[in-house]
């Protein structure tokens, strides 16, 4: 099993990806395999990283010293 992302746009033009959880299962007769969706788990949100000057200043003093 697995987390799939899908990317969806509405029709104002704005993108929005949702997260499913999916489980192979491999078919004998037909000799493929075939993707079931388990569960829908919800919008993924990400967000931007953004460094703590003061963590940083501590991190660049051990490395000098």
């Amino acid at each position: 099993m697995f987390i799939r992302c899908k990317k969806r746009t509405n029709p104002s033009g704005k993108t929005y990806e949702y997260a499913y959880w999916v489980a192979n299962k491999y078919r004998k007769r037909r000799k493929m395999p075939k993707q079931k969706v388990k569960q829908y788990l919800g919008r993924v949100y990400r967000f931007e990283k953004v460094g703590n000057k003061e963590i940083e200043a501590i991190e660049s003093e051990k490395n000098s010293a």
